[in-house]
């Protein structure tokens, strides 16, 4: 999973350094960046670069099980 690979980079992170680890282009690396921003998995700091979130747990979809 691409979030998996994230959180192995140190932290904080490029574009281009994500593109690289996913083995793929900025085109590609963007889009999918600002999804994971939106989805709380990296944030974006002052300085344009990123870091991954510390992980939210998901106690409504444990607690229903």
């Amino acid at each position: 999973m691409a979030a998996d690979r994230l959180r192995e980079l140190d932290q904080p992170f490029t574009v281009g350094t994500a593109s690289r680890a996913l083995d793929t282009t900025r085109r590609v690396t963007v889009p999918l960046l600002e999804h994971c921003d939106v989805q709380g998995i990296t944030e974006v700091l002052p300085d344009k670069r990123r870091r991954c979130a510390h992980r939210r747990r998901q106690a409504s979809v444990t607690a229903s099980r």
